[in-house]
């Protein structure tokens, strides 16, 4: 990219620009930028990783321990239920808003959603469990619910895990009344 004139750098400037906001598609841009570059492509989509910092690293190490923390604070503790569902909550709500703030960067957003899709799964079963004691249609409703949920996240964010992983449970939840 050494020989590049100032026109081309405004042009691949914003087409990396593009890339980041995924204003196109990611193969349209590589293209372009190989076009623009005259087949040398860019620094930054040699080094994807390039921005991850010691911090960021830190902290998704920090969102991937609260599962584990989760499940030893509900079955492992003596806290009153009230005190387990105010700490469930804050942990989905932090998990929540890493994966929002930290979108662009999408091992966050991988990671955020998918801890705080399990941790609201989590607190909910432990509030039917808790209230219903575990009836078991409530709960086939509840994994209904949470497979739409999963399902509507998977299609707002593009990620096909979720909306996959919701039709197979949906699937098998009615698969199961049918038993």
């Amino acid at each position: 990219m050494q020989n590049l004139s100032q026109k081309n750098k405004v042009i691949v400037d914003e087409i990396n620009l593009w890339k980041e906001n995924k204003i196109l598609p990611e193969h349209y841009c590589d293209y372009l930028l190989m076009l623009y570059t005259k087949g040398e492509g860019s620094e930054k989509a040699q080094n994807p990783r390039a921005n991850v910092t010691f911090f960021n690293k830190i902290h998704l190490l920090f969102i991937l321990l609260f599962l584990p923390f989760e499940l030893l604070v509900i079955y492992f503790t003596e806290l009153r239920f009230v005190l387990q569902m105010v700490l469930s909550s804050t942990l989905v709500l932090i998990s929540f808003c890493s994966a929002i703030i930290y979108r662009k960067k999408m091992v966050f957003l991988h990671i955020g959603l998918t801890v705080s899709a399990l941790l609201l799964f989590i607190q909910s079963y432990q509030m039917i469990s808790h209230y219903f004691e575990a009836s078991l249609l409530l709960i086939k409703g509840l994994i209904i619910v949470h497979c739409f949920i999963w399902f509507v996240i998977g299609k707002i964010f593009r990620l096909a895990y979720f909306w996959i992983a919701s039709i197979i449970g949906i699937v098998i939840i009615l698969l199961s009344f049918l038993l």
